[in-house]
């Protein structure tokens, strides 16, 4: 492209000295100069774009894998909960204090409440919700999931809307069956051994805050 500008002011150098194509010497100059200016502003732009948006893919997968990490922290937690002898058999005293010891353990990592369920379907203790204990939500997909769910190390993640504490905001349920021992009593009077429902609950704004806000794209905007 220089080549053919250098051409072109050659050619029109030529015609110096003559007052009537001074004028248009003048316009094909500024023509020039206008032409390579955007060339090279868009050419700029362009560069800046694909920068952008290789941050932006870099910091959105640097996210998804630390939110990969925390659920997979937070089942593995709520899956060994639901090996605990006394809460398979619904102790309610020592059920409740280690509730709401591993709720003091896990609040600073977003979860407002941990709650046992039965086989039934019905809450029945709750860590900051008691007003939801002895009602019924086996209507609720991710107990209908859970109950479906054969032995091992399994999870149910549901986006949901708060009922109990913090009622009508926004959250993400964690759910991870509970299974009775084959040599207990509880095992033989239940559905293929199934015995409850143990939960986490956290609110979106408490991903956003620990997972999104922290990460900038520039100084003046957050990564989508």
């Amino acid at each position: 492209m220089n080549t053919k500008i250098r051409e072109i002011l050659d050619f029109v150098r030529g015609f110096k000295g003559r007052p009537v194509v001074n004028a248009a010497i003048a316009f094909l100059q500024i023509t020039v100069i206008l032409v390579v200016g955007i060339y090279f502003y868009n050419a700029n732009e362009k560069a800046n774009d694909a920068a952008f948006n290789l941050k932006q893919h870099v910091l959105a997968s640097e996210v998804a894998g630390n939110i990969e990490k925390y659920f997979g922290n937070l089942s593995g937690s709520l899956n060994a909960l639901t090996r605990i002898p006394f809460i398979i058999d619904f102790e309610e005293n020592k059920t409740r204090e280690m509730l709401s010891i591993k709720y003091q353990n896990l609040k600073g990592q977003g979860i407002n409440d941990i709650s046992v369920m039965d086989a039934k379907g019905v809450i029945r203790y709750s860590v900051n919700a008691r007003e939801l204990e002895g009602k019924d939500f086996s209507w609720r997909k991710y107990y209908q999931t859970a109950r479906d769910q054969k032995k091992g190390n399994h999870s149910i993640v549901q986006f949901i809307e708060f009922k109990g504490v913090g009622a009508g905001k926004k959250g993400i349920l964690i759910a991870a069956p509970m299974f009775a021992p084959e040599s207990s009593d509880n095992f033989y009077n239940s559905e293929n051994g199934f015995h409850g429902v143990v939960i986490y609950t956290l609110t979106l704004d408490a991903m956003i805050r620990k997972f999104v806000i922290p990460h900038k794209s520039s100084e003046n905007g957050y990564i989508f």
